[in-house]
């Protein structure tokens, strides 16, 4: 980065924070520098790395960035799955949150009919959950092996 004398200090943060958030480093200097360190770079001299040595070396960069390309595409695939699994999460306990705020309402409501017999509860509970047990218990009894003897009774095998 090459800032002028008149560049604003507001400006000049407001760059490098763009430079940060890029993933690379500011480095502030001269323009002649700059200059002078771009030529290098774009037409190194022959002694350092020529034109037979570049081309290996622009190759191991391109590899390198594909690298660091496809690793953070994995690193955003990876984010994406674990904040769906987050979401579904959350719905889920929301959903167990209302169930248990209904069921917390229905209570109250009993133990509002029931008033001064409190006695009363226990017996309403159970008559709401009177059709549940029957049908388990029909199912008990009818997955439950049974033998006929030979005196024509019949007995349940354990």
């Amino acid at each position: 980065m090459t800032p002028q004398a008149a560049t604003a200090p507001a400006a000049r943060r407001r760059v490098v924070a763009l430079i940060r958030a890029a993933g690379a480093v500011p480095v502030v200097m001269p323009a002649d520098e700059h200059d002078r360190a771009a030529a290098f770079l774009s037409h190194p001299p022959a002694r350092g790395l020529g034109p037979g040595r570049r081309r290996p070396m622009i190759e191991r960069q391109k590899v390198e960035i594909d690298a660091e390309a496809e690793a953070e595409r994995i690193r955003r695939v990876a984010r994406g799955e674990g904040d769906a699994v987050l979401a579904k999460y959350l719905a889920e306990a929301e959903g167990i949150r209302k169930v248990l705020e209904a069921k917390t309402a229905g209570y109250e409501g009993l133990l509002r009919v029931c008033g001064a017999r409190p006695d009363l509860a226990p017996a309403l509970l159970l008559l709401e959950k009177l059709p549940e047990l029957v049908a388990e218990q029909v199912e008990a009894i009818q997955s439950t092996p049974t033998v006929t003897t030979a005196t024509g009774r019949i007995r349940c095998v354990r």
